[in-house]
């Protein structure tokens, strides 16, 4: 099998486990994807459930995930660069559409955090720094997203 189809698969696989879900329906009985924002991520885990400790358990699970892919891709493939690329996009994708929850998922923001974290570190801290200050300012979660994205 081609490198590039198997560091997308695992790496989507990984990015695919519902963390969310899993640790919302274990800790309060609740189906994420019908409550709060229906998001399945680690801001709708902590507003849903009202712990402090469910969302950042959600946020790291889902962290390690985008580390995780990164990490198996620069371990076991030759083209090193292409086969990180190709799990960075696997990973968050898997996140955002879960095959195990119908392809429902979160936005994949943790996860591509994890992935920068490995491959470019110094974006991770500059992506929370423009999140908060917009989020403070706008007030509104989605947009603050996609300007730090941007």
């Amino acid at each position: 099998m081609n490198q590039y189809i198997l560091s997308f698969l695992i790496s989507y696989f990984i990015g695919s486990i519902p963390t969310a879900f899993l640790v919302v329906k274990k800790t309060s009985s609740l189906d994420i994807r019908t409550e709060g924002s229906g998001n399945v991520g680690g801001r709708n885990a902590l507003e849903v459930t009202g712990k402090k400790w469910v969302g950042a358990t959600v946020i790291l699970i889902d962290t390690l995930k985008g580390v995780v892919s990164v990490l198996i891709a620069s371990l076991f493939f030759e083209d090193k660069a292409a086969a990180v690329s190709v799990a960075m996009f696997g990973a968050v994708l898997g996140h955002c559409y879960p095959v195990w929850l119908k392809f429902h998922g979160g936005r994949g923001l943790s996860t591509a955090a994890g992935s920068f974290l490995v491959t470019c570190w110094v974006w991770v801290p500059l992506w929370f720094l423009l999140y908060f200050v917009s989020e403070k300012l706008i007030k509104n979660v989605y947009v603050s997203s996609v300007i730090a994205l941007v």
